[in-house]
């Protein structure tokens, strides 16, 4: 256990090294092999008083449903910091996704997305995407995946103030690895181009880190970088790279 804190403790120091627009979709599957119903809920509660009051509150909400062939997964989260009367963040996104499993290594999915973040000024996100998933590699716990996904992505940014439309593709590279019994590590990165101008891409990573405390209780870190021009070149006040470290312990039903 000494050894698992270590471990924990020195991802969580290279996350705070550095200072998403993009959800890391693949950090929230379940490794499940069996059918069923299966949900997670995830909170964290901050609070400070000192010259001001400071409000930190995250939250998501997660639920499976596995068949022989098929997957659903239903998402949602929502974070909001504040100081004073000032909202520093606050945002969340829906994400509901399908999932058919047409052999070991190959499955077919389909998901919608809504999503906002004041922060960087978008009021509005939807997202609707399909495409195959390969698995790589997998040995137990222990797996790779690819995935090549088109959508068609929709951007309200400030109060009406900016409309973007793209076609998109959505190649994701992610790795799922069991370091012990109750040590998770899973890394996700992506390159999403505009179809139409290939060179204009959004870039992102998320790394986790899960803790298992006992059946149902866990620890997660989660560190995130997105870069995204398409906005920032249009739209003043939007930064073009995003940094996110959060803390959270995870109940799983």
């Amino acid at each position: 256990m000494r050894k698992q804190l270590l471990t924990l403790l020195c991802w969580v120091g290279l996350a705070c090294m550095s200072s998403a627009q993009i959800v890391n979709i693949e950090d929230k599957r379940f490794m499940k092999d069996t059918t069923g119903l299966f949900g997670q809920l995830d909170v964290g509660l901050n609070w400070v008083r000192n010259t001001s009051s400071v409000l930190s509150f995250n939250t998501g909400l997660r639920m499976d449903f596995i068949q022989r062939k098929d997957t659903w997964l239903l998402l949602s989260n929502y974070n909001l910091i504040q100081a004073g009367s000032n909202r520093q963040v606050n945002a969340g996104f829906g994400h509901l996704r399908w999932s058919r499993k047409l052999s070991d290594h190959i499955s077919w999915e389909a998901f919608g997305q809504s999503q906002f973040d004041e922060r960087i000024k978008i009021r509005y996100r939807g997202l609707l995407g399909t495409g195959p998933r390969f698995n790589l590699f997998g040995t137990g716990k222990q797996k790779l995946f690819w995935g090549v996904l088109y959508m068609f992505e929709y951007n309200e940014v400030k109060a009406g103030e900016a409309y973007f439309r793209d076609h998109r593709l959505s190649i994701s590279l992610s790795a799922q690895l069991q370091l012990s019994p109750t040590l998770r590590l899973a890394n996700t990165s992506y390159y999403q181009p505009a179809i139409s101008t290939l060179g204009e891409a959004r870039l992102s990573s998320g790394t986790s880190v899960q803790l298992k405390i006992n059946s149902h209780l866990s620890f997660v870190t989660t560190f995130n970088i997105t870069y995204d021009g398409r906005i920032a070149g249009e739209v003043e006040g939007v930064p073009k790279t995003v940094h996110r470290l959060t803390n959270r312990v995870r109940w799983m039903f």
